[in-house]
């Protein structure tokens, strides 16, 4: 009886203490703990700290997606709000089959935010067009293609394994990123 009364106190006490945890510390200490159980388990004991680093990318570059996914979708929804009449709305869509790629769309043009490899996104743009471009058209779409490249965002670990975002190695702030490709896209998808 004693003892069933610790463990419930002691769970309560741990519940209690995770309440008030980050829930990216949580998730490391609860891989911690799960690695801890599996060594016991098996017997075997995994020094390799290449293969943990490995996971951390491919874990951290989804948590990344889905960010940029949740943000954008905030930024998308209040744009939409502001807009008087609903044609020329911005809709985004999760795409089938991969691991947390999303896009944009309006007007026949897409903003594609794609898992490329652990540590890697890339976003590019695509446009579903039926029109004819004019020869003047066609030289200004060729000025203005180095937008319409494919552009990388990379993580960089830096030292104590801490993981930072970097565009052309160089660090941001995601609300600017955010505001960037939103200015960039409706301009793009205008019409």
């Amino acid at each position: 009886m004693f003892k069933r009364t610790l463990q419930t106190r002691s769970k309560n006490f741990v519940l209690s203490l995770i309440q008030g945890v980050n829930m990216n510390q949580l998730e490391w200490i609860k891989e911690l703990v799960e690695a801890e159980d599996q060594s016991i388990e098996s017997g075997v004991i995994n020094l390799d700290p290449s293969y943990n680093q490995k996971r951390l990318l491919v874990q951290e570059t989804l948590n990344f997606l889905a960010l940029l996914k949740e943000k954008f979708t905030d930024a998308i929804s209040m744009y939409n709000d502001l807009k008087s009449s609903p044609v020329g709305n911005i809709k985004i869509y999760t795409i089938a089959q991969t691991h947390g790629d999303f896009m944009l769309f309006r007007n026949g043009y897409k903003m594609l935010f794609s898992f490329t490899e652990p540590g890697s996104i890339s976003i590019r743009f695509n446009f579903i067009g039926s029109q004819m471009l004019s020869t003047s058209q066609i030289s200004e779409s060729k000025l203005n293609s180095k937008i319409l490249d494919d552009q990388l965002i990379t993580a960089k670990i830096k030292v104590f394994n801490e993981l930072v975002w970097t565009y052309k190695d160089q660090e941001f702030k995601l609300d600017y990123l955010i505001k960037y490709y939103l200015n960039v896209f409706t301009r793009e998808s205008l019409n």
